[in-house]
């Protein structure tokens, strides 16, 4: 009877597994079918079901990188619903609604309503990647999770952003998500020397003078100049490295590298995409 009972349970924990491999590939073959709304669904659901799963990990981080890119979609599709038309509530508790509705799909907290004065959409959380890092801390998932919750700490002074950057390339001193961390830095000082440039004033004696915004942005240019062209040279074969080459030249052509991705509020360092990271990396 023990024995009986024994290979019942071996039995039952061989289908359960298998189930729950199947439902992981399923979600892959989603992905691959380009049906991103529906794998993601399948892959978030995988994973807060699964957690101890080998591949949870993995279904957390691909999630992140469709949420990550479909963010803006949703946003857009929201902003349709609540503001476009005669029939439209054309308030900021719909975009609320629109995100709460997504949360209820994708996982608690994955979206959030970005609301003010200037800017009102709808955000990517990078929730499923602060998953990894809490029940997976030892995945191959960590680095690029690490690294996009770095991409969303970029608003604010730059000498509390750019000592951000500085840490997490020491924390990983080489390899993929240094040079990322490499291009990082110098699209931020870039975006600090085009603000002083820009955006910028400074009154001496009573006037606006531009020689002191000059002055003031020569420091954070030549940085960003010293980190493309070290990156351009030493990973030309890369994708950092081909992206610093093209922003060198941009840089050097029009005196910016033509998008602000940090500092100020409007600014935004995601999609994956201006990183070279695609879904099924």
């Amino acid at each position: 009877m023990k024995r009986f009972v024994t290979l019942l349970f071996l039995s039952f924990f061989v289908v359960s597994s298998s189930a729950f491999a199947s439902q992981f590939d399923d979600g892959m073959k989603l992905l691959k079918e380009k049906k991103l709304e529906e794998s993601a669904k399948m892959l978030s659901q995988f994973a807060q079901e699964h957690p101890r799963e080998s591949n949870a990990a993995q279904a957390l981080a691909v999630t992140a990188r469709i949420l990550d890119l479909l963010q803006d979609t949703f946003s857009e599709r929201a902003e349709k619903k609540c503001y476009w038309g005669s029939k439209a509530p054309s308030t900021p508790a719909c975009m609320r609604d629109e995100a709460k509705r997504l949360n209820e799909i994708y996982g608690k907290n994955a979206f959030d309503y970005i609301g003010g004065t200037s800017v009102a959409y709808i955000a990517y959380t990078g929730s499923h990647y602060k998953t990894v890092l809490k029940r997976h801390s030892k995945s191959t998932f960590v680095d690029e999770a690490e690294f996009y919750q770095l991409l969303l700490k970029l608003e604010g002074h730059p000498d509390k952003v750019l000592p951000r950057i500085e840490k997490f390339q020491k924390q990983h001193p080489s390899g993929e998500w240094n040079r990322k961390a490499r291009l990082l830095w110098a699209r931020v000082n870039e975006d600090v020397s085009f603000i002083w440039r820009k955006w910028t004033w400074v009154l001496f004696n009573g006037k606006i003078t531009e020689d002191e915004l000059i002055v003031r942005s020569a420091p954070y240019q030549r940085a960003a100049i010293a980190a493309y062209t070290e990156l351009a040279k030493q990973h030309a074969a890369t994708v950092e490295g081909r992206m610093a080459a093209e922003e060198l030249k941009q840089l050097q052509a029009t005196g910016d590298n033509g998008n602000v991705i940090s500092i100020t509020n409007d600014a935004s360092a995601t999609p994956w995409s201006k990183w070279g990271v695609t879904l099924s990396q």
